[in-house]
């Protein structure tokens, strides 16, 4: 009776997981949608791939230099095995990998000898069971499955000491934790470095959200102009439990109100889409981001 109970227990903890450790389906997807997304996607990835090994072939083995056809390549996506190195490459980051070598190192030491009591640790430390629960690769009760967890506190540590005007805030840690699936840890720091101080305007991660409000209104303003229907429906009139409208452009007179699915917006930009998308949406976004 006891192997039997094993058993049950072992079907209990059993889910089907994608190629990155996250489960196939949720809530918003069943299995009959991911396995018909997978059947239709799957032809579209290989022929990818074919594509990518002509074009290095066409290199010589290197990397090919930016261009208007590597520039395609990337947008229509970048097969999984060479897609954390090609981020990596394109972005820069690389380059300030080799232009510091033995930083990274440095600083985990500091971090190891001084940063634990910071005024981010605590936080940190409770953000690393936020970040991608569902995972296998960041599940803290598997101990053979610990390291990106290990990874995504020194990194996130280190970069307060390395960035202490940036500082920390929630969304770092999605982001750098969706990098460890691609990159070394060491590449993964030097890949968030890069984020923010290259990639992305200067206080783009401050508490303020400032920036991230321009997006949401550059983003509303190409959707006005490219996609009038999906604008339409998004800025769409709303009741207000208040009375009056939620919608965008107020009364007369009034003041204008901002509309409601600014609200689900806010955090789409800071997060860089992770958890906002699926995760192949992501990457694909990632993919032209970096």
């Amino acid at each position: 009776d006891d192997d039997f109970d094993d058993d049950e227990d072992e079907d209990d903890d059993y889910v089907e997981r994608d190629r990155y450790g996250f489960s196939k389906f949720n809530q918003y997807l069943s299995r009959d949608e991911y396995l018909r997304f997978e059947a239709q996607y799957g032809p579209i990835v290989e022929q990818r791939k074919i594509k990518w090994r002509q074009l290095f072939v066409g290199a010589g083995g290197q990397w090919p230099p930016r261009s208007t056809k590597v520039k395609r390549y990337i947008r229509k996506g970048i097969p999984s095995e060479i897609r954390g190195p090609c981020w990596f490459h394109y972005s820069g980051g690389a380059h300030k990998y080799r232009e510091n070598p033995s930083t990274y190192r440095k600083w985990v030491k500091v971090y190891l000898r001084e940063g634990r009591q910071s005024d981010f640790a605590d936080i940190i430390e409770r953000d690393l069971h936020r970040t991608f629960p569902d995972n296998e690769h960041f599940q803290m009760r598997l101990q053979a499955q610990k390291s990106c967890v290990d990874s995504l506190r020194r990194i996130l540590n280190v970069f307060t000491l390395y960035c202490p005007h940036v500082g920390y805030n929630q969304s770092l840690s999605y982001i750098v934790g969706l990098l460890l699936l691609f990159l070394s840890e060491e590449q993964a720091f030097w890949m968030l470095v890069t984020i923010v101080e290259d990639l992305m305007p200067s206080g783009y991660f401050n508490l303020s959200q400032e920036y991230s409000l321009i997006d949401q209104e550059v983003l509303l303003s190409l959707l006005e102009s490219k996609m009038p229907s999906v604008h339409r429906h998004l800025c769409r009139e709303e009741p207000s439990p208040l009375g009056g409208s939620s919608g965008g452009g107020g009364s007369e007179g009034g003041p204008d109100i901002l509309p409601p699915v600014f609200l689900a917006m806010s955090h789409w930009f800071p997060l860089l889409f992770v958890d906002v998308l699926p995760v192949e949406s992501v990457l694909r976004v990632w993919d032209c981001f970096f």
